[in-house]
């Protein structure tokens, strides 16, 4: 069980929550072969990959059963409520999972511990930020240098 976050550096969205037998494989079919049977509630609303910037994932020996997975992938929307929604139909076996107390119990306290593991993604707003911070660091060190440190030619004959 996996879910997929976007935004800036500690304020994360939860823009997808998904199940995989093996998360690589879905994780490229979705940021980068841009999977179809992602399904937003709204048109206008789409799983951009280079806004992901992070991917978190859960995992529970109940997973090994393919409807106890679908069970805990809706329980895990309901609690994550993404934006986004995947297609699958929801057999009877996982709806009745779905349903059961116990289930329901050990699934929302597996999700709202901390995940099995932890992906951060490097987007263009992380770029931005960290050029800004490396920009300000290296003029803080300029000025502590007297303003003495040589540029190279390119970076002059921009400024000249």
């Amino acid at each position: 069980m996996y879910v997929l976050y976007g935004g800036a550096i500690g304020e994360r969205d939860v823009a997808y929550v998904g199940e995989a037998d093996v998360l690589v494989r879905r994780v490229v079919e979705q940021l980068v072969v841009r999977d179809p049977l992602v399904l937003a509630e709204s048109p206008v609303v789409a799983l951009l990959p280079f806004y992901v910037a992070e991917i978190r994932w859960w995992l529970d020996p109940a997973f090994a059963n393919a409807q106890a997975l679908h069970a805990a992938e809706l329980i895990a929307s309901e609690l994550f409520d993404p934006p986004l929604r995947g297609r699958s139909r929801t057999s009877e076996q996982a709806f009745t999972l779905y349903g059961d107390p116990d289930f329901r119990r050990r699934m929302l306290a597996l999700f709202r511990a901390e995940p099995a593991g932890t992906l951060r993604l490097p987007t263009h707003a992380h770029a931005l930020e960290w050029l800004a911070e490396l920009e300000l660091r290296l003029r803080t060190l300029e000025r502590g240098m007297g303003g003495r440190v040589p540029r190279p030619p390119a970076a002059r004959a921009g400024r000249d």
